[in-house]
């Protein structure tokens, strides 16, 4: 087993699903898939994280790419694939949708916001090094409502 450490920086993204009014939304999960474009090739991953984890700041971390540690390989690149489960806030509600793909490169840090229900999504960009950041807005895909 190589158990040499990867030591390259490392890219971090985190989601915050918030209601139409900026209300966080705290009940249901978020599914996802990451699929990592390393110099020796691709790695996959899938979990789930609840939305009751959220920081003070109302973000969830999704997990970082390459997070155990046991890849000598360097990440040029990839992207986070995300579905939102949402229930809204007790109120009886359902929200169901597709965040369009999250795209990331090393060493960056990105920030998702998800409106519910009007499927906004914002996307906040901040590459390191360059400090450039960039923002994208768009809409989640295959939303279903429901209660």
């Amino acid at each position: 087993m190589n158990t040499t450490s990867n030591t390259a920086p490392k890219p971090t993204v985190y989601v915050k699903v918030v209601t139409g009014q900026g209300t966080v939304i705290t009940n249901g999960s978020l599914i996802v898939s990451q699929l990592e474009n390393m110099t020796n090739g691709y790695e996959t991953s899938h979990y789930c994280i609840s939305l009751s984890d959220v920081q003070g700041s109302g973000y969830v971390r999704l997990a970082d790419l390459n997070q155990s540690g046991s890849s000598a390989s360097i990440i040029t690149g990839g992207y986070y694939n995300v579905t939102l489960v949402a229930g809204l806030n007790n109120q009886g509600l359902w929200y169901m949708a597709t965040i369009p793909l999250i795209p990331i490169s090393p060493n960056s840090i990105v920030y998702v916001t998800v409106s519910v229900p009007s499927g906004t999504v914002t996307i906040v960009t901040t590459s390191g090094g360059s400090g450039a950041v960039t923002t994208t807005t768009t809409s989640a895909t295959t939303i279903n409502n429901g209660g």
